[in-house]
């Protein structure tokens, strides 16, 4: 599955045909990018890592644990969400997202196509993402602040970088084969908050968070969501 960019002439026909009789293909994703967005809900359900993909470091989380082809989010009963009122932002707002500040749309979703059958167009009269989809997907707020969601998120990442926050997730869990066999295609491009580094940074430089208590706050988040990484797991076996 891929994000494209909503384009007015290439999409002008595309339409959605709603959730109610898909069998939760969207639960099957792979990596989620996350935003300080939807940190707390994120976090409060999988674990939190950083993707190195072209160079950039981005947040991240995963909807399933494992590598086989097709399985599905541990959270997932069925087609139900078993945590739905609770859920993250991205599966709120999927099969849309935005790109640079600019609408997208997941291609992958099978609910997505040239209009065919009846369903809600993806672009309004003004060749913008349809209101409805505002209104029950990507919300309000998140439209008129993405563009400052983004720029907050840039910059605690850069903070996390700058200050050596970061290391290799293969480091960090070296004698833990659980842990290790947590998506081990990706292990190279993974990074983890480290905890013990940044307590001791703390003690040696006490304004190190000087002016960034939401910074403090978020890592502390993001740290509390690595033991889902065996709760993503037990929920995986209990359902072998």
């Amino acid at each position: 599955m891929a994000r494209l960019l909503l384009n007015s002439k290439k999409h002008k026909d595309y339409i959605f045909e709603g959730c109610s009789t898909c069998d939760a293909k969207c639960c099957s994703s792979n990596i989620i990018y996350s935003t300080i967005y939807d940190l707390k809900e994120a976090s409060a359900l999988f674990p939190i890592l950083f993707y190195v993909a072209d160079g950039k470091i981005s947040p991240v989380y995963f909807f399933y644990y494992g590598e086989t082809v097709g399985e599905k989010c541990p959270h997932l009963n069925g087609t139900m969400c078993s945590v739905y009122e609770n859920r993250p932002y991205a599966c709120r707002s999927y099969p849309f997202s935005f790109e640079q500040g600019n609408p997208c749309f997941d291609d992958g979703c099978p609910k997505i196509s040239i209009s065919k059958n009846s369903g809600v167009s993806l672009l309004d009269a003004k060749k913008k993402l349809n209101p409805y989809f505002i209104s029950n997907f990507v919300g309000k707020e998140f439209t008129e602040q993405k563009e400052e969601i983004f720029t907050s998120t840039g910059r605690f990442v850069d903070f996390c970088v700058k200050n050596n926050f970061l290391v290799p997730y293969v480091n960090y869990y070296a004698n833990n084969a659980l842990y290790l066999n947590f998506k081990p295609s990706l292990s190279e491009q993974l990074y983890i908050i480290h905890p013990q580094r940044i307590a001791v940074m703390r003690m040696q430089n006490k304004e190190l968070f000087l002016g960034h208590d939401d910074f403090l706050q978020y890592i502390m988040m993001i740290s509390a969501s690595h033991k889902n990484i065996e709760t993503l797991f037990a929920l995986k076996e209990a359902k072998i």
